[in-house]
């Protein structure tokens, strides 16, 4: 669902995906995908919510990944959003994107926005629960997702990553 900055899917396409359909929120990278001409991306230039319709979106304008829906991010990332502005934007849940979509591989990485994804993709999640989900959210995000999202998966793993050794543990959650 989410291609930081466009740079992903392609780089996903090479890899090991067939097709890629890539929801976003910014109208700047959501043209920098569809210029990448490929049959094989779709774009989908909404913020994902829990509600169909508009909403504003905070963009950093000193920062290149600074946007986000959740009206907090930008107090609890001053630097990302030292310089900012409100945008208007079409948001769409997943239910009405994709209610009748299967899909393998789920990413999800929006900037504080992931429990209104959750919340608005109820039929989406049921028919994907055989999908691999990846959802980039902090520490203190983990509850309230894992909470939502439990309703639908039953194995849960947690990536922990020690950067002074290098190294990446996989975690069953019970």
């Amino acid at each position: 669902l989410r291609t930081k900055n466009g740079f992903k899917a392609p780089l996903y396409l090479k890899i090991w995906s067939k097709q890629i359909k890539a929801v976003k929120a910014n109208s700047i990278i959501a043209k920098r995908i569809n210029n990448i001409n490929s049959n094989n991306i779709t774009v989908f230039n909404y913020g994902i919510s829990d509600i169909n319709g508009f909403d504003e979106i905070y963009l950093s304008t000193s920062h290149n990944q600074g946007h986000s829906l959740n009206v907090d991010w930008p107090e609890r990332f001053k630097e990302v959003f030292k310089k900012r502005e409100k945008v208007k934007i079409k948001v769409a849940t997943l239910d009405s994107l994709f209610k009748e979509e299967i899909f393998d591989f789920i990413k999800i990485d929006i900037e504080g926005s992931e429990t209104k994804a959750i919340l608005g993709g109820t039929e989406f999640f049921k028919n994907n629960v055989n999908a691999i989900v990846q959802i980039e959210i902090y520490d203190w995000q983990f509850e309230a997702t894992n909470s939502l999202l439990s309703k639908y998966y039953k194995y849960v793993y947690l990536p922990i990553v020690n950067f002074n050794q290098g190294e990446i543990n996989i975690v069953e959650l019970d």
